[in-house]
């Protein structure tokens, strides 16, 4: 067989395939079984990863709406405002109901980064810093009684945490503010 050097020949050729391959098969359905048929053939060795993968993402969707009520949960039982010392709660605002898996915080003369790492110490992951929202980091910096820090921690929520998981936020939360603030007792205890 000859090399294709991309040729107006070859062009001409490819052309001209694609208009004698039909885009619709005689039914007048723009997809064929037979290419259905094709992929099941292919996928019959992974029949029970695919049946997995399958189970996994309608649990996943199913249990999604779930994320939300335990951000609520960590919020109104766990990390109530005035509770821990300086800690202030970024949205949702006073009436709202949380809309996802995030709580994100601030605390009064601690950065975020340190934050993060005393926390990471106690087997709690967060993340610190501006998460793409600097215009909104910005402006909560400017309101009255905001700490002058422009980043934030936030803590994620998904389906497999346990509520449990809020409890060790919390405390970690309890511990790191003490241990910034100089109670040796607490850090050393």
């Amino acid at each position: 067989m000859a090399q294709s050097n991309g040729s107006a020949a070859d062009a001409q050729q490819s052309n001209d395939l694609a208009k004698q391959t039909p885009a619709k098969n005689d039914d007048g359905n723009a997809l064929d079984g037979r290419l259905f048929k094709r992929i099941l053939t292919f996928l019959l060795p992974y029949k029970g990863w695919v049946a997995l993968a399958l189970l996994g993402t309608f649990a996943v969707a199913f249990l999604g709406p779930l994320m939300p009520k335990l951000v609520q949960v960590a919020i109104d039982d766990h990390i109530v405002v005035g509770d821990i010392d300086g800690l202030r709660l970024i949205g949702p605002p006073e009436g709202h109901e949380a809309e996802g898996g995030i709580v994100a915080v601030q605390m009064d003369g601690v950065h975020p980064h340190d934050l993060a790492v005393l926390l990471d110490a106690q087997g709690v992951m967060c993340r610190a810093g501006h998460h793409c929202t600097m215009p909104l980091h910005a402006h909560l910096a400017n309101e009255p009684d905001a700490p002058q820090v422009e980043t934030s921690l936030r803590a994620s929520a998904y389906v497999y945490n346990p509520l449990a998981a809020a409890d060790r936020l919390a405390a970690a939360l309890r511990f790191a503010a003490r241990a910034l603030r100089g109670d040796r007792t607490t850090v050393f205890a």
